[in-house]
């Protein structure tokens, strides 16, 4: 009985070790999440995609009201279908899709172990790749290295809120990096964030949307740009 006792205790203690051995420092567990708030027209998530549900309608050239009422029709919508003026309204509900999908995608996952900051702050914004920005056309972002406060002299911060900091960078650029949805999106088992970038330049008329994809692996790694669009 005592040989048994001793085999019985000496077990448990590799599983304990083992369960330590596999367990992340300063990892935290995060279920998925999406930022509703800033979802123009959204009427209900629904359980899956494909039944998420909006309220929003854009004009379309020859002045009649164009319905979009779930993230289908959006995606089905293309530029020439809608005026002009309201182009960016229109890029605005396609990139609020994308989160959309992804957040349904992680929803599936669950909990993941994160090491992002449970609120993304002004020195984890600065913190960001340098390719962190809108691409604009016309000068490639793949030369960009450091992170964005290393690359952009001129930067500085206009307004810091619950999950968005907007930052004034180069070129009269101003952008403000909001969080739209958080999940294991890539599916490596570590929690990801989507940031929208709304973004527009001061001195002139340009204004748009962009999404990133964000992940980082460990409590002391850099943040690291996996996807964008």
């Amino acid at each position: 009985m005592k040989i048994i006792t001793l085999f019985l205790a000496a077990t448990s203690c590799l599983f304990v070790a083992g369960c330590a051995a596999n367990k992340v420092d300063d990892a935290i567990d995060r279920e998925p999440y999406i930022n509703q708030d800033e979802f123009t027209g959204l009427l209900s998530l629904g359980e899956e995609f494909s039944s998420l549900r909006l309220d929003y309608a854009l004009d379309t050239p020859s002045g009649k009201e164009l319905q979009l009422d779930s993230c289908v029709t959006v995606n089905n919508t293309v530029g020439a279908e809608v005026e002009g003026s309201q182009y960016h309204l229109l890029q605005l509900m396609k990139v609020n899709c994308i989160a959309a999908k992804y957040y349904h995608g992680a929803i599936k996952v669950g909990a993941v172990q994160s090491f992002l900051p449970a609120v993304l702050d002004e020195q984890f914004i600065k913190s960001l790749p340098a390719q962190s920005i809108p691409d604009l056309g016309g000068q490639s972002l793949e030369n960009r290295d450091g992170s964005l406060a290393e690359i952009e002299q001129d930067l500085h911060a206009l307004s810091i809120g619950v999950g968005s900091v907007e930052l004034s960078l180069a070129d009269d650029l101003v952008v403000n990096y909001l969080t739209m949805a958080r999940g294991d999106f890539n599916h490596d088992g570590t929690e990801d964030v989507l940031l929208r970038l709304d973004w527009y330049i001061s001195s002139a008329f340009g204004k748009g949307f962009d999404l990133l994809m964000v992940t980082r692996t460990s409590q002391n790694s850099k943040p690291v740009l996996i996807w964008r669009r």
